[in-house]
């Protein structure tokens, strides 16, 4: 299962950056081999995983946005007017080989010109430091090579101590006079964008953790008492700083990298006072909060048709050369609004194979100068005129990051390590109506969502497999937020442990068993748990059930394996688990006992308590199939007296190529599984 783990941490550090400022990404700078005639770009089957980790294949993310026929006579009237259209210079298709080259380059550049800013500078300023650093991450979890040392001495010479934050120049030193000058009394913006990017990290030194405190204490001491960060529009740097509202969308991002269980509360406080300014602030029509708008959302989990008409504003902005504009429409497009704009349709969902997405691929690819940049025009006004800054070198910085994260993440570059990183290492995540307090089960990382407003008078609850859906990812998403957030508004629990991809065996549901009891004992919580099971959880949580049978309620299922034999097979369950949380046999031997253990074959336990089934299955699964899995375990149920009920949904998944009918947008918005669990 892949589509649910959106999104990402660092996939959400564009944020603040977009812009209605303009750059020419003219043709002229093209190389003369990204316009030459080429086959069509076919898109790229991206390796994935499931929530347990299991690779699949399956390109682009979750929350794949249908556009109404409304929106494309829409799009076709935008791209049609004269303003938007004029006579562009035809673009050639490109090939899956020429964006490869073109991200390589884009590579080769933002190392070499971020290292010689700060060299040069000694300063980490946001268009030089903070967005090289993140787009060269992202660039390397995609498949792509990249100078890791300079990455992560670079991380560390910033980061790495409190000295080492003040001598970056973006953190006050109390040593030095205050600055005099007007921005001297807001937020250095070089901080949220720093925080922002090292959230992409997979893990931090213990230098780091305090240093990222000490940026988050900052932010919160500057926030006005409105909620907001105070903002110099007549010294703003579109379209780095295009706006407050874009401001403060950076601030909010970097400020929920501090939010795990032991956040303080000023941390949450500043949170909750910034977004409710943000929601109530009046948006402009800028190109950039319409993008803010979209990654806001998708971060927080709202649900996709609230994001579906500034989405399809977003396709009619698209011009007749592919791109995409800082300004509308008076300037042309360029690099830095056609990055940010299809890397954040990409993370609601849009793949290479989407035409619109592809004319944007083939924009920047012919776009793209034989140094590795684009040509860009400055909107910077540090004398108060509009295009007074005569640097053009951090909007060229800035836009090839840009167009470098959404190139890399549309189209990968061999097997990227990218996706098992999103499988978190800890605990983290922030909810409406909710507290995370972290927990240990078995040597094993831990977790209880309290409810912070009414509790369930039985203290029911919710056990979510795998652990990670129910908390961020190592992206920064939480997967199962909208249910998350419903059962806690209902006063129930939530609660999970990590037990890996083990695949339903004795030893996780050993850990699984001493967890349950932790709950049941020490929180007090019901003694019969209400399960949520997606994908490979399935084989964990009927793993479990099925031994405890006394301990469910009832189990509703996501696409949920359940037959080892047809996912992920027996040579993957011997080889992929956890050591000490596998089966610890041979294959052969498991072949031969595979009865023993295979949740399918021991649904009898089960189905003697009166335990309810509820499952919701692509009706065309080819990952984990369907007939295999939810339709012979419902037969099999029913045939013992049990009471089991699968929804078969059509085409799930479809509207991406090689989606193989295992993720879409009905999963994680169901009202019939939320009933089910809910229900009395």
């Amino acid at each position: 299962m892949n589509g649910f783990r959106l999104r990402a941490s660092v996939e959400v550090t564009e944020a603040s950056w977009l812009a209605r400022g303009v750059t020419t990404g003219c043709l002229e700078s093209a190389s003369a081999t990204n316009r030459i005639d080429a086959p069509a770009l076919a898109g790229p089957e991206t390796t994935r995983y499931d929530p347990a980790g299991a690779e699949i294949r399956s390109p682009g993310d979750r929350s794949m946005t249908r556009t109404s026929s409304a929106a494309w006579t829409f799009l076709g009237l935008c791209l049609a007017s004269p303003v938007l259209s004029g006579e562009p210079t035809p673009i050639s298709r490109a090939t899956t080989a020429q964006v490869h080259q073109t991200v390589d380059r884009s590579i080769k550049y933002l190392q070499a010109e971020s290292a010689d800013w700060l060299n040069k500078r000694q300063c980490a300023a946001c268009h030089h430091v903070p967005m090289p650093l993140w787009a060269l991450g992202e660039a390397e979890r995609q498949g792509y090579s990249i100078d890791k040392k300079y990455l992560t001495d670079t991380y560390e010479s910033l980061l790495g101590s409190k000295d080492k934050l003040r001598a970056s120049r973006i953190f006050p030193d109390p040593s030095t006079p205050p600055d005099p000058r007007p921005q001297g009394r807001g937020l250095n913006m070089g901080l949220p964008f720093l925080a922002v990017a090292a959230q992409s990290l997979p893990s931090l030194t213990d230098g780091q953790k305090q240093s990222l405190k000490l940026i988050a204490e900052e932010i919160v001491k500057k926030q006005q008492p409105d909620g907001s960060w105070e903002f110099f529009a007549t010294l703003r740097r579109p379209p780095i700083n295009e706006s407050q509202t874009t401001d403060a969308a950076w601030i909010i991002m970097a400020l929920e990298g501090q939010t795990g269980p032991d956040a303080p509360k000023s941390v949450r406080d500043a949170i909750a006072k910034a977004t409710a300014w943000l929601e109530a602030a009046k948006r402009s029509d800028l190109h950039q909060d319409k993008v803010m708008t979209v990654l806001m959302g998708i971060r927080s989990g709202k649900p996709r048709k609230t994001l579906q008409k500034t989405i399809e504003e977003l396709l009619a902005l698209q011009r007749a050369d592919g791109g995409w504009s800082q300004t509308v429409p008076e300037l042309k497009s360029d690099a830095f609004a056609t990055g940010q704009t299809l890397y954040v349709l990409s993370l609601a969902g849009f793949t290479a194979e989407r035409p619109e997405i592809r004319r944007g691929i083939d924009f920047l690819v012919a776009t793209q100068a034989k140094d590795g940049t684009w040509s860009m025009i400055s909107r910077s006004t540090p004398n108060g005129e509009p295009g007074t800054s005569k640097l053009l070198s951090p909007i060229v910085c800035a836009a090839g990051s840009w167009a470098t994260l959404a190139l890399a993440k549309l189209v990968p570059k061999d097997s990227p390590a990218h996706n098992a990183q999103k499988i978190p290492t800890k605990i983290a995540g922030t909810y409406k109506g909710g507290d995370l307090v972290e927990l240990g089960a078995g040597g094993r990382i831990a977790y209880l969502i309290k409810p912070t407003g009414k509790v369930d008078p039985q203290k029911r609850w919710v056990w979510d497999f795998p652990f990670w859906l129910a908390i961020k990812d190592g992206f920064g998403s939480v997967a199962h937020r909208h249910y998350v957030e419903e059962l806690l508004a209902a006063g129930f629990h939530v609660a999970g442990v990590d037990v890996g991809p083990s695949n339903g065996s004795p030893a996780a549901a050993d850990v699984c068993q001493e967890f349950y009891e932790l709950l049941v004992s020490k929180h007090g919580l019901h003694k019969q748990v209400r399960v949520l099971a997606h994908s490979h959880g399935g084989l964990i949580a009927y793993g479990w059930a099925f031994r405890h049978p006394q301990c469910v309620d009832r189990i509703a299922g996501m696409c949920p394996a359940t037959d080892f034999l047809t996912y992920p097979t027996l040579p993957n369950v011997v080889a992929g688990s956890i050591k000490g949380l596998d089966y610890g046999l041979s294959l052969e031997d498991l072949k031969r006992r595979a009865g023993e253990f295979n949740p399918i074959d021991n649904l009898a336990p089960l189905a003697k308590v009166k335990v309810k089934i509820l499952h919701l299955h692509g009706d065309a699964d080819t990952l984990v199939p369907t007939n295999a899995n939810s339709k012979e375990l419902a037969r099999r149920y029913r045939e013992l007296g049990g009471e089991a009920e699968i929804v078969l949904l059509k085409n799930l998944g479809a509207e991406r190529a090689n989606s193989r009918g295992h993720d879409g947008l009905e999963l994680y918005e169901s009202a019939a599984l939320l009933k089910f669990l809910l229900a009395d």
